[in-house]
């Protein structure tokens, strides 16, 4: 689902028409849903710093942040004409929009807002920024199987045997579930607090991440730079930001686990449930969107309580209700108890959260009502934007005479399977390239010294790729042929790349046999933008839309 005021980048055909509003603040309006002058400070705002601040402020942009904003109210007045805004489709995804949106109000209001910066964090996320560490690890998906591990240790099993044991991967299992070298924000935040809290040769207690459970072991700190004032205060803003970002994320963290540790689930119901699940996966698996909740038949266990505490309740009925309102994807996803667990205890929370957030009245706020309905407005447009492309249909003579306006245009990229090492500084890069000159091997240079620990599991293989897909890299490396080395060379402030070329293909000019399913991919999507342009049009004219170049220049913008 697009975002709430997704912005548009392609401008559409602006229309005038002869109905006037009044009202000096509302600069576009279409059959009651209308576009304010604060809303639109607020969408250009948010895409002037989504992009980089790279927009001018200027009446293209403008338009365009304006269309972005509008054409999501002129396709969902299209939609509702077609009466797909009441059908059961979209009353199921009302109420899974409310869920959502109540849940995340819950979350910001008890757990995001309280999170504070203090300036003492800003200078150790930058003293982290600045010290690169190595680790490894021993990895459990469930909190069963890490506790079980770390008895393991406590008992005096080798670290590197329990490694050897339990990973698949034969990097990881022969080198002591080795990850390589990081700083911050390279890994999960939970992963990287326990690494750095270690001195060389510790491990960790079990740390809960977003993927499992790890025991964390540092094998390696390197030293520190002198940090200066003036360079933490050139970025201590942006320090600040990422930051906030990344202590918010372990509060959410922290605070869903309180809130299922507070509600005492009941996991031998869950474990009977998921028997249910697995004898009925496709009703499981499926959305009637006629149906009030899953055709799941739990009988027995729709009065057992998977929770029950004091002001709050969740039954086996609760969970059918529940997972109704969730993506399908979610529910396909499942294939093990342990993923089951984890969906049912998140259904579990968002529960609590809507209740306790509806029980504080907050969701009242005409703030939280504005989101809901805005996200209905874009689910709608989506919609609509669904239909028209169903609706293309592209036969091969269409597509032939689109290739025959351009065929030199229709050309295979050179491609490229290099290998990569990526270290952290330019000197670093030359002492490397020096010794691979000097006869040491590349995979012995990337385990050494390479700060892309997935590197790490393909010996630094990025496959063939498209000679475009290295960027700026690009006309560096485009002469190499095999066994050749190339850099370092600097990708982003901190990373230089080492590359090896393991083979070359060479392009070539493509048959129209070919390149059919690039240029039905385009001719679609020509298509799309017309046809989208032709409806947007016609239902602004057929409901007299109102929009007001002039009130949108003349909006004062403060970045």
């Amino acid at each position: 689902m697009r975002k709430i005021f997704f912005i548009a980048l392609a401008l559409l055909t602006f229309v005038s028409c002869s109905k006037k509003s009044h009202d000096p603040d509302i600069i576009a309006s279409i059959n009651g849903l209308k576009v304010t002058k604060k809303d639109f400070r607020i969408a250009f705002k948010r895409y002037y710093y989504q992009t980089g601040q790279s927009i001018p402020v200027n009446p293209v942009t403008r338009k365009a942040v304006l269309d972005g904003q509008f054409n999501t109210y002129v396709l969902s007045t299209y939609a509702k004409d077609k009466g797909w805004a009441a059908d059961a489709k979209s009353a199921y995804q009302k109420n899974l929009i409310q869920r959502k949106v109540l849940a995340y109000g819950y979350l910001r209001r008890m757990v995001l807002d309280t999170v504070r910066v203090t300036d003492k964090d800003t200078r150790q996320l930058f003293y982290r920024l600045n010290t690169r560490v190595r680790a490894s690890h021993l990895f459990a998906k469930t909190r069963e199987g890490i506790d079980s591990l770390y008895a393991d240790l406590q008992q005096g099993d080798n670290f590197d045997s329990l490694a050897k044991r339990i990973f698949s991967n034969k990097y990881m299992a022969t080198h002591g579930g080795d990850v390589g070298t990081f700083s911050a924000n390279d890994m999960d935040i939970a992963f990287e607090n326990a690494a750095y809290s270690l001195k060389v040769g510790q491990y960790s207690k079990p740390v809960k991440t977003a993927n499992g459970y790890s025991i964390v072991r540092l094998t390696a700190k390197y030293s520190k730079p002198i940090m200066t004032e003036n360079q933490y205060d050139n970025i201590k803003n942006s320090l600040k930001a990422l930051e906030m970002k990344r202590k918010r994320e372990l509060a959410t963290r922290k605070n869903l686990s309180d809130i299922i540790h507070k509600l005492n689930i009941n996991k031998a119901v869950i474990h009977q449930l998921w028997e249910k699940v697995k004898e009925q996966r496709n009703t499981f698996n499926e959305t009637d969107y006629e149906s009030p909740s899953l055709n799941l038949s739990i009988s027995g266990l729709e009065n057992k309580m998977i929770s029950d505490v004091s002001g709050f309740s969740f039954s086996g009925k609760d969970f059918i209700q529940e997972a109704y309102y969730t993506p399908l994807a979610d529910r396909q996803r499942i294939k093990h108890f342990y993923q089951f667990d984890n969906y049912v205890k998140g259904l579990v929370f968002r529960s609590y959260a809507v209740q306790t957030f509806k029980s504080s009245r907050y969701d009242d706020d005409p703030g939280v009502q504005k989101a809901i309905r805005e996200t209905f407005y874009n689910y709608l447009s989506d919609r609509v934007d669904q239909s028209i492309q169903k609706s293309i249909i592209v036969n091969p003579d269409t597509a032939k005479r689109y290739y025959d306006k351009n065929p030199q245009q229709y050309v295979s990229q050179l491609q490229l399977d290099l290998a990569r090492i990526v270290v952290p500084s330019l000197n670093e890069g030359k002492s490397v390239m020096r010794q691979l000159q000097a006869g040491e091997t590349f995979v012995e240079q990337l385990r050494n010294h390479t700060i892309k620990s997935e590197d790490l599991m393909t010996d630094g293989d990025l496959g063939y790729r498209p000679l475009a897909s290295f960027g700026t890299m690009a006309v560096k490396l485009k002469d190499m042929q095999k066994g050749e080395l190339a850099g370092p060379f600097k990708y982003v402030e901190g990373e230089y790349y080492i590359f090896k070329c393991l083979g070359r293909r060479e392009g070539k000019h493509l048959s129209f046999k070919e390149a059919e399913p690039v240029v039905d991919k385009l001719v679609r999507q020509q298509m799309f933008k017309q046809k989208k342009a032709e409806l947007i049009k016609s239902v602004k004219a057929e409901h007299s839309a109102y929009e007001s170049l002039n009130k949108l220049n003349n909006i004062k913008i403060t970045i």
